[in-house]
């Protein structure tokens, strides 16, 4: 008689294989399925090249219908010709079986010596490390199921040893935009105004000009000054420190091996 798993190590392979595209539209994508979805919990996810890794806690069929449409949204929203694959199920039935497993999916980028996704945007590591407070929901999910885990475990999954925040401004638009998985700071949805907001705010605690931060964010002065006016959410202030340090830290890290 088998034992009532407690997660679900989910994979999918493309049938075509080739690199899964737009690491950001991967977690967007992933992350408002695992939003929209209450009767399953997302512990962790990772796309390294051409296949997905999803930790999932739920009941087997509910957690069935969730990959089924995780992984259509997937394909329609970043064009992926021909689609996956059947996914396959693996029964995760003990405590120390899924705290390997939340590693050994958090390792993928690292297993697979993948190159294009330097800051593993396409995984849940910065949502369980304050660097895509979007995500944030996912460290309660892992908590629920793994009271003795700490987070930072899995910093080094990043290719670091700590986050620190950062200072080196040049880097405000790319960090900025991590936050919340965009491309840019540019439209009117309430995600990116409140990023907008905290990154303006980051700048200005920096010293920055309100023209210097319209140049670097791609927007209007009056768009600036607008954010300024508004208080900025203390997550996303954060968040948006951590990605400028982890890209500094990168950075001086990969100068050093060159």
């Amino acid at each position: 008689m088998h034992c009532t798993p407690i997660a679900w190590h989910v994979t999918a392979r493309l049938r075509r294989s080739r690199v899964i595209p737009n690491s950001r539209g991967v977690a967007r994508v992933v992350l408002e399925h695992a939003r929209r979805d209450g009767s399953v919990r997302l512990l962790g996810f990772s796309v390294p090249d051409n296949h997905v890794h999803l930790l999932l806690a739920g009941d087997r069929d509910r957690v069935g219908r969730m990959v089924n449409h995780l992984l259509g949204g997937l394909t329609q929203r970043l064009d992926l010709e021909g689609g996956f694959s059947r996914a396959w199920f693996g029964r995760v039935e003990t405590q120390r079986h899924l705290e390997n497993a939340l590693h050994y999916v958090h390792r993928q980028h690292q297993r697979h010596d993948t190159a294009h996704d330097p800051f593993r945007e396409a995984s849940s590591l910065p949502d369980l490390l304050g660097l895509r407070p979007m995500g944030e929901f996912l460290v309660a999910n892992v908590l629920r199921e793994l009271p003795r885990t700490r987070c930072d475990d899995l910093v080094g999954c990043l290719g670091v040893q700590s986050l620190q925040p950062g200072s080196g401004a040049e880097h405000l638009l790319e960090g900025a935009s991590a936050v919340i998985a965009a491309d840019d700071l540019r439209g009117n949805s309430r995600h990116v105004v409140r990023a907008r907001q905290a990154a303006a705010h980051w700048g200005h605690n920096q010293g920055r000009s309100t023209r210097w931060i319209a140049d670097h964010l791609l927007v209007e002065p009056r768009c600036v000054r607008r954010s300024l006016s508004r208080d900025p959410e203390p997550l996303l202030l954060r968040a948006i420190g951590l990605q400028i340090g982890l890209r500094e830290t990168l950075k001086t890290r990969n100068a050093l091996v060159a």
